[in-house]
Formats: structure tokens, C-alpha cells, sequence
């Protein structure tokens, strides 16, 4: 197994998120990159995840 060299965790939705742009609702999200993987992680209620990912310059496609 490889090591993960780089870890990024973007928070993109919970309860008390405080961005300009961006939506809160219940729930967590969080999109996660490695240098090998990209990862998403939603509980959130809406597609409003995906809007959030948008606003911080993530594609998700």
C-alpha cells in the first residue's frame, strides 16, 4: 500500500458554515483529495453539496 504523500480536506456543508457564497444546512459534507484520489463525503440533505463545491472551485465531474 502507498503512502498519501498530500491530504486536502474541503469542508462543504454543515450546519454553522460561514463562507461568503456558500449554502449551510444540516448535515456534513467534505471533499477529499489525495495525491492519488479525490473523494466525496456527503450527509448533507440537498444537492446544495454540489453548489458549495462550485463556489470553491471544485469540479466534481
Amino acid at each position: 500500500m502507498e503512502k498519501v504523500k498530500e491530504l486536502k480536506v474541503v469542508p462543504l456543508m454543515e450546519d454553522n458554515l460561514c463562507e461568503e457564497g456558500m449554502v449551510a444546512e444540516h448535515g456534513l459534507s467534505f471533499y477529499i483529495e489525495t495525491n492519488r484520489h479525490k473523494l466525496i463525503v456527503d450527509t448533507g440533505q440537498s444537492d446544495k453539496t454540489w453548489d458549495n463545491a462550485r463556489a470553491k472551485g471544485i469540479d466534481l465531474s
